[in-house]
């Protein structure tokens, strides 16, 4: 299963700030379809991130074998570089929540959370 992250801003700062940490991600969507999956539902899971404050979360209808949704993250984080690691932090756990909002099945949806916690272990900046 792929996955695949996306930005949508409204305002040039909050577009520089996310293309400066998206590359963090990149891995993450790398290493992602390494996952093995018992019971695969969808080939590709589409996560869309966008200028709307936390508590937004969408899943958008698909028929074409995909799981999309898009989710706000925290508005109130200055798009400063200084801001970046608690940017990328906030979108983790943006990104980990609308992974995990697809129906996988139980063995898969624990081989799916376990590799996202061992990879922000690994990959996200420390605070």
């Amino acid at each position: 299963m792929n996955l695949v992250l996306s930005i949508a801003s409204e305002t040039r700062p909050r577009a520089k700030a996310l293309r400066r940490v998206l590359p963090i991600f990149r891995s993450l969507e790398q290493q992602f379809s390494a996952i093995t999956l018992q019971h695969p539902i969808h080939h590709a899971l589409l996560v869309g991130i966008v200028e709307r404050p936390p508590d937004y979360f969408d899943e958008v209808p698909n028929r074409n074998g995909e799981f999309q949704v898009h989710t706000g993250y925290d508005l109130s984080v200055a798009p400063l570089p200084e801001n970046d690691t608690r940017l990328s932090r906030d979108l983790f756990q943006r990104i980990r929540a609308a992974v995990l909002a697809c129906p996988f099945s139980t063995p898969d949806r624990d081989a799916v959370q376990q590799f996202l916690d061992h990879w922000a272990q690994q990959a996200l900046p420390r605070e």
